[in-house]
């Protein structure tokens, strides 16, 4: 009799895990667990980071989009939404990269210093800021006997200085920007010859 109830039960919870499932996840090829680097994409961008996770690993460890925040913040501005209007479904973040937003969420904030390059490297410095967090899944269960691991994604994005503290325009003529969106690096440059600093001058 025990173990007939037992069956029952187990039965019972497969289903509920199965209906919470959303139905774009279900024939998905990311509906495995989670832990690979493809299962986060991260676009440091001119004013906005955006962060994109595969929700269905998500979902495959037994969390969802409302359990998956940024550096362990439980605010509504540091959980994500979740898109299901694309295939294979993603969890988006985007917050502008001014020093308000970045720390609202607890973001980590490292400046480093680089010698310039060119011709005059060896006599310029060159300040970067890396802002760098996690999303983590909150588990509400805690203090519980769960069966559920822990997720976490890391991210961090690199940006000159200056750029950050004023990061709503570029005062300086001639300005390349580069942006590469596979590793998640920002890489500013200036670049003017001195004819045209003469010409601007008359």
């Amino acid at each position: 009799m025990k173990s007939i109830i037992f069956i029952s039960l187990l039965s019972l919870i497969t289903r509920t895990q199965a209906q919470s499932l959303p139905p774009e996840c279900v024939e998905s090829p990311t509906n495995r667990p989670p832990g690979t680097v493809a299962d986060i994409t991260v676009t440091c961008g001119t004013t906005f980071m955006d962060l994109s996770i595969l929700l269905c690993p998500i979902y495959n460890a037994n969390f969802n989009e409302s359990l998956l925040i940024l550096n362990n913040q439980l605010r509504e501005e540091c959980k994500g939404t979740a898109d299901f209007s694309v295939e294979p479904p993603v969890l988006r973040y985007s917050f502008p990269i001014d020093e308000q937003s970045v720390s609202a969420c607890n973001n980590h904030i490292q400046i480093t210093n680089h010698a310039g390059t060119g011709d005059f490297g060896e006599f310029s410095n060159i300040q970067f800021v890396t802002i760098s967090g996690m999303v983590v899944t909150f588990d509400p269960t805690t203090g519980m006997i769960t069966y559920r691991p822990q997720v976490t994604y890391m991210y961090s994005c690199r940006y000159p200085l200056q750029y950050v503290l004023n990061n709503t325009q570029m005062a300086v003529a001639g300005v390349n920007l580069v942006i590469n969106e596979n590793n998640g690096s920002f890489i500013s440059s200036l670049k003017f010859s001195l004819y045209s600093l003469l010409y601007c001058e008359l």
